[in-house]
C-alpha cells in the first residue's frame, strides 16, 4: 500500500510534489504558471513554497521569494509573496489563513523586515498589509528616443545574453533589490504583474 497521508499538514513543499503543486495552479490560475514566474517555482526555493497537502495532494499554497533589497545604501530583509491559491473543492477549510500564518510566522523568524504582496485579497489586509506607493509605468519610443540628438542610441529588446549587462546597470540603482544572478534571466524569460517581460 503506498499510503502518502502521513506527508499531510502544513509545511514546505517537497520537490517530488512540484508537478501536485503545478496541478493546482493549473486549477487555480492558468496552465502553465511554473513556466511563467520560474522565480517563484524552482526546486532552490521550495522551502519559501508552503502548501497544505490532504491525503498526498497539493491543495492549497503560498509562496514567497526572500531577497535583501538596498534602500539608499540601507540594507532590508524582503519577502515577496504571491500565487496565493486554494483548489475550489478544498475551500472554507481555513487553508489559506493557516498557509498565512505560517508564513508569517518564517518571515519574522527570519528578521523579514516587509513583504511585497501581489494582489489585493481580505486576508492580506486582516493582517496588516496596506496600498502603499504608487506605480509608474514608462514608455520611450524609437521616435522619442531620436528626439535626444545622440545618434548612438539604439533601442533593442533584451536577451538573455544581456542579463550580465543587465544585472550591472541594475546594481547601480539607489533602491533595489540584491537579486541573484539567476532572477535576471527569469525575468527575461518570465512574466512580470501577470505580462511578458520585454
Amino acid at each position: 500500500m503506498n499510503d502518502a497521508s502521513w506527508r499531510d499538514g502544513v509545511r514546505s513543499v517537497h520537490p517530488d510534489e512540484l508537478e501536485s503543486l503545478r496541478a493546482l495552479t493549473d486549477e487555480v490560475f492558468r496552465p502553465g504558471m511554473p513556466e511563467l514566474y520560474p522565480h517563484l517555482f524552482n526546486v532552490d526555493n521550495t522551502r519559501n513554497l508552503v502548501v497544505v497537502v490532504e491525503d498526498g495532494e497539493v491543495v492549497s499554497h503560498i509562496g514567497t521569494i526572500r531577497r535583501d533589497a538596498s534602500i539608499m545604501g540601507c540594507r532590508v530583509r524582503a519577502a515577496s509573496l504571491g500565487g496565493v491559491g486554494t483548489r475550489k473543492s478544498h475551500r472554507g477549510k481555513g487553508h489559506a489563513t493557516a498557509l498565512f500564518d505560517e508564513t508569517m510566522r518564517r518571515c519574522r523568524a527570519e528578521g523579514v523586515d516587509f513583504i511585497h504582496v501581489s494582489g489585493y485579497r481580505k486576508i492580506y489586509h486582516r493582517y496588516g498589509c496596506r496600498y502603499v506607493g504608487s506605480d509608474v509605468e514608462y514608455q520611450v519610443t524609437s521616435e522619442q528616443a531620436e528626439s535626444f540628438g545622440d545618434g548612438d542610441i539604439e533601442l533593442a529588446a533584451v536577451t538573455v545574453d544581456d542579463a550580465a549587462d543587465l544585472a550591472a546597470i541594475y546594481r547601480r540603482e539607489p533602491v533595489r533589490w540584491m537579486r541573484v544572478p539567476g532572477d535576471f534571466g527569469h525575468a527575461i524569460s518570465g512574466f512580470v504583474m501577470n505580462s511578458p517581460c520585454r
